[in-house]
Order: structure tokens, then C-alpha cells, then sequence
């Protein structure tokens, strides 16, 4: 039976509408010098191996051949009351979900690709839905130094959150280079960081660091905007957290804690078997 040609108008128009906001959310080359990861249209891993670069055809033999495990409806958590502060070499990471975690440490209070939202997405009333509440209601929060962002894959950078977090805490917001003008159409201040460059923030001091991976928002805009870890050096060690990342030969990855008491490391489980993407 043939479609009704009014169904299939409507499908064709609503096709058309999300390729130009695609086309329309492709910011074009930012303007940062020529380096070893980015060749002035979009950033890339310094070996040269491309990164976010599969094929619609291979996403869709995954998807149609993948053994998907069955996912709960939903999961319960005891949110954690953490501590307002602290002091000393102690280290306490509190897990939030995904990739969110507050990191406590030398009077600092640190947050990892904070999400509070229902969805990881560009919409309310779809996408990637919570099956876990946060580890730390947001209104249990401490006050806020440090936020860390990775890259920006709507499952790390939620806008929504970050500017609950500027209005409440104002804290100081790093994010690799090309995220800072989305943050600054939404009222957000953050400082951009390259990969090797440091910048002192209180007792500690941060580093974006390459981790390999790729970031995008609608599709065009693939690898526009850099993507990276963070190590955070303090007196008596340090702490890193890798965001999202491939492992590769693990020389990404830093070999300990420093010269002091140790540190708290933090990378990420792969759940996808196909190799291919």
C-alpha cells in the first residue's frame, strides 16, 4: 500500500529542516594557529589517524547486527551528602554518573563533565534518558571551585547545567579550545585551554592533555573544537580524568602521582565490542 503523499511531504520536510540546522550549527574554522592536532579547519589526532570519522553504513551494520543487553527502566541510588570542604592531602571522589564526579582535595571542590539534566541531548523529549539519579542531589552540592569539561558530546557538556553552576557558584569553567564561544552565547564564562597548556587555579595546577577521542554537537560541526583530558597537579600529587578516550599505546596516560602522597585517576570502561568505530 502506498504512502499517503501528504506523509511523505511531511517526512521530506522535516528531513529538510534537520540537514539545515545541522548545516546552520556548523560554526566553520575556528581561528587558532596551525599545529600538530589541528590544520586550520578541524582538529585531529597528532598521528594522523583519523578520529569520529565512521561511516553511516558502518553505524548502521552495528546497530542492525549489535546483541543489545536488556536496559533497566530505572536504577536506585542513595545520593551522597558530601563534606563542604577538604583540607589536606586527602583525597574524596564522589560519583555522580557517566562522567560526572566531584573530586575533593587541598580545600578544593572539582567537577567532571557535570549533567544534571533528564537527557543527554538537544531536546526535552528525547535522546538518552536518566536511568540513574545523580549521585549528589544538585542541591546538595558544595560550592563549586573547578569544573573540567572534556570535549563536546551532549553527554559531557550539558549546557543547562553548566549555567545552574554559573548563577549558583560562579566557578572557574575550563574547557579545550573551540567550546568557549557555545558557552558564551549562553551567558557562560569559561577559559579555553590547548593541549600541554597550563594555568594556575588556586593550589593546583591544570593541564589539558591529549586523550584520543574526537567531539561534535550536530555532525558538521565534527572536530571543530578540540577534545582533552585533564591532569590537575597539586602539592602531593595529582589528579587526572580522561573524559572519554581510546586507549592506544597508553602513552596518553600519566605513569603516576607525582612526587608526593599519590593521586586519583580516572578513565573510562569501554562498552561498545565493535572494534571498527
Amino acid at each position: 500500500m502506498a504512502w499517503p503523499w501528504w506523509i511523505l511531504i511531511g517526512f521530506g520536510s522535516l528531513a529538510g529542516v534537520v540537514l539545515l540546522l545541522v548545516w546552520l550549527a556548523d560554526p566553520g574554522p575556528m581561528k587558532y594557529p596551525v599545529s600538530d592536532h589541528f590544520d586550520g579547519e578541524r582538529f585531529f589526532m597528532p598521528e594522523g589517524r583519523p578520529v569520529g570519522n565512521t561511516s553511516l553504513g558502518a553505524v548502521l551494520k552495528w546497530q542492525w547486527e549489535r546483541e543489545p543487553a536488556k536496559w533497566p527502566e530505572t536504577v536506585h541510588v542513595h545520593p551522597a551528602l558530601p563534606e563542604a570542604r577538604v583540607a589536606g592531602r586527602r583525597i574524596v571522589a564522589t560519583m555522580v554518573g557517566h562522567a560526572s564526579v566531584l573530586v575533593q582535595t587541598e580545600g578544593l571542590n572539582i567537577l567532571t563533565d557535570p549533567l544534571w539534566s533528564e537527557r543527554a541531548g538537544p531536546f526535552s523529549f528525547a535522546g538518552p534518558k536518566r536511568v540513574t539519579e545523580p549521585g549528589i542531589r544538585f542541591e546538595d552540592l558544595p560550592k563549586i571551585d573547578i569544573v573540567l569539561v572534556s570535549h563536546g558530546h551532549w553527554d559531557h557538556l550539558d549546557v543547562p547545567t553548566l549555567k545552574r553552576l554559573r548563577e549558583r557558584d560562579r566557578p572557574n569553567i575550563f574547557v579545550p579550545l573551540g567550546h568557549g564561544e557555545l558557552l558564551a552565547k549562553n551567558g557562560i564564562e569559561a577559559t579555553e585551554l590547548d593541549w600541554g597548556q597550563p594555568v594556575d587555579a588556586g593550589p593546583a595546577k591544570l593541564e589539558a592533555v591529549p586523550v584520543r577521542h574526537w567531539t561534535s554537537r550536530w555532525g558538521a560541526d565534527r572536530n571543530r573544537a578540540l577534545w582533552a583530558g585533564w591532569q590537575v597537579t597539586l602539592p602531593d600529587g595529582i589528579v587526572y580524568f580522561a573524559g572519554d578516550t581510546g586507549y592506544g599505546d597508553g602513552g596518553f596516560f600519566p605513569e603516576g602521582g607525582g612526587t608526593g602522597a599519590g593521586g586519583w585517576l580516572a578513565d573510562p570502561f569501554g562498552a561498545a565490542a565493535s572494534r571498527g568505530l
